[in-house]
């Protein structure tokens, strides 16, 4: 399936006219990752936001050498990810790794966001995932910290 269609078939981008999908499809690819593979890394320059298009991909907060990890999650399959220079971050926050053998499509951050403020409905569309995307994962983050405060606790 070529990139073209993978985005075409994206809820994100079937707003935008076809002749944008093309061009965006012009700094996309489609990688193919093992299981174990990190996609990024925490504190990594952020160049390029992703979309799960098979597999499982897991987000992890930073942990110093010999510490647990933090997991804030899942990726689902079609979910934009690494999304932290989408909002101007030059660094990401987590660090994503693949559970098992997945693809993504991998998103140069600067020139997509040069075509979305061509389009504010979409560009608004694409901010208000990103900003859902980041909610849920510090509900989930709170949840969990919230379960490890009790069991130090003792409850």
């Amino acid at each position: 399936m070529s990139v073209k269609t993978m985005l075409v078939g994206h809820e994100l981008f079937k707003s935008l006219p076809v002749h944008e999908v093309e061009r965006i499809s012009g700094f996309a690819s489609a990688k193919s990752m093992e299981k174990g593979e990190t996609i990024y890394r925490h504190d990594g320059k952020a160049s390029h936001a992703f979309v799960l298009l098979e597999g499982r991909v897991r987000l992890l907060l930073p942990a110093h050498t010999g510490e647990t990890n933090l997991s804030l999650g899942r990726v689902e399959k079609g979910e934009l990810f690494g999304i932290a220079p989408l909002l101007g971050m030059d660094r990401y926050t987590t660090t994503a790794v693949c559970d098992a053998a997945s693809s993504v499509l991998a998103l140069e951050a600067a020139p997509l966001l040069k075509v979305l403020r061509e389009y504010p409905a979409v560009e608004a569309q694409v901010m208000q995932t990103v900003a859902r995307a980041y909610l849920s994962r510090y509900e989930i983050l709170l949840a969990r910290l919230q379960v490890i405060l009790n069991q130090a606790a003792g409850g």
